[in-house]
């Protein structure tokens, strides 16, 4: 891929990118710095445009809807395991179930 940035890059280490978090709104944010294809980066300036946000704000929503749907889908699989372990340990149980209900003074 090639690209362009507007100004000097350089890889920083994790203590460098927490020595240049700022806070933005109510957040406490790190700045980084992110390629994007063309057509891509103007669709989110658009978007931004009509929210009346920025562009930091647009990629933000979108990688927290992103995130937002993985952790919702793994969540969703996890739930449904747990359903059918639940379901195999009632169905084990009903025979014993049965055999105390047989057993029961009414």
């Amino acid at each position: 891929m090639h690209g362009r940035t507007s100004g000097r890059t350089r890889p920083r280490t994790t203590q460098a990118a927490r020595e240049v978090a700022v806070p933005y709104g109510s957040e406490l944010v790190d700045k980084v710095s992110i390629s994007l294809p063309p057509a891509l980066a103007a669709r989110a300036r658009g978007q931004a445009g009509r929210d009346g946000t920025s562009l930091s704000a647009v990629v933000a929503e979108a990688l927290r809807d992103h995130f937002d749907r993985e952790d919702q889908a793994e969540l969703d699989a996890a739930l449904e395991a747990d359903g059918e372990e639940s379901i195999r340990v009632a169905e084990a149980f009903l025979p014993f179930a049965s055999a105390l209900f047989d057993q029961a003074d009414w």
